[in-house]
């Protein structure tokens, strides 16, 4: 139902600002996670050979950095950004959020150390060697890998709530476009 205040909708103003609030506070929570990825990221450099120049250590640890903040915003801006169209409630929203952040930094984790092992990234197949019942041993030491998974979602759940509360005093900040034109 539309009401209407001097004119203007005011159902209309509440839903663009609530989805004003969520697509704000979506992008210091993707920023969160990019930085939170690019820590996790950082283990592949110390997994692969380096390069032998400069030059190519510098062209190594600024595609790291870009590759990183990449897939972590674009996962904001495929999932998140049309989720906060659909979903009204802000905490239902930040809470898939958070649930699909937790999922994706898991995920990322355990690819390292399958590159750290094998020297294969994630996949369906690699998947089902290291799940599969007969590897005993192997599948065992996997299960070690989501036991962080919870101090992941707790974090995940205390930056959502803070940088929640506290959306209008980081959207002050003029650092942030600096390091994003630097990650991007």
């Amino acid at each position: 139902m539309f009401w209407f205040k001097n004119g203007k909708q005011v159902f209309g103003m509440q839903y663009r600002e609530q989805t004003s609030m969520k697509i704000s506070w979506g992008h210091w929570f993707a920023f969160f996670n990019i930085i939170w990825a690019i820590l996790i990221g950082l283990r592949y450099a110390f997994i692969i050979d380096w390069p032998e120049t400069l030059f190519g250590k510098l062209y190594f640890f600024i595609s790291l950095l870009g590759h990183f903040s990449f897939v972590s915003f674009s996962l904001y801006l495929l999932v998140l950004f049309p989720l906060s169209f659909i979903i009204k409630n802000e905490r239902t929203f930040r809470g898939i959020s958070v649930i699909i952040a937790t999922i994706s930094t898991t995920l990322l984790l355990v690819d390292t150390e399958v590159f750290a092992r094998f020297n294969l990234h994630l996949s369906s197949v690699v998947w089902n060697l290291l799940v599969n019942p007969e590897n005993g041993e192997l599948s065992r030491d996997w299960q070690i890998f989501f036991t962080p998974m919870p101090l992941m979602l707790l974090a995940q759940m205390l930056f959502s709530r803070w940088a929640w509360y506290r959306l209008r005093s980081l959207e002050r900040q003029k650092w942030f476009r600096g390091v994003g034109v630097v990650l991007t």
